[in-house]
């Protein structure tokens, strides 16, 4: 890990779980160095790595920055598909948020992309007992 980052992450005031804008400022650059056919043409989000509730820090480290149907994508995944630890309620609430910041292209991106999970995401949801109503 470079000095600049390691500073970046000491140095950034940080609100409560939340990125401070160099870390967030860092995190887009190194995606747009790995990307950069895509600079000017495409937002990203900074998320967390290791999610909040799991014990992640605010830090560059533990930062990635996702194009907005990629974060939407990750989120819908760990709904159905949790890690140990992981909580699907709060992985489905993230998933809202971005979905709907979503341009009509970046979700019809994002429906491409779900599409091979479907299946899986059916027979996950046919093994749930339904709740009973009473």
């Amino acid at each position: 890990m470079s000095n600049t980052r390691e500073n970046l992450s000491k140095l950034t005031p940080i609100r409560s779980g939340e990125f401070g804008f160099h870390v967030r400022s860092a995190a887009r650059e190194d995606f747009f160095k790995d990307n950069p056919e895509l600079r000017g043409k495409v937002a990203v989000e900074v998320d967390h790595i290791i999610p909040r509730y799991m014990g992640g820090e605010p830090e560059l480290e533990n930062s990635q920055a996702l194009l907005k149907y990629e974060h939407a994508l990750k989120h819908v995944i760990s709904t159905y598909f949790p890690e140990l630890e992981q909580k699907p309620d709060s992985e489905w609430f993230g998933a809202r948020q971005v979905i709907s910041r979503l341009t009509k292209e970046e979700f019809g991106q994002f429906l491409v992309d779900m599409e091979p999970l479907i299946p899986s995401i059916k027979d996950w949801l046919s093994e749930i007992n339904p709740p009973t109503r009473k």
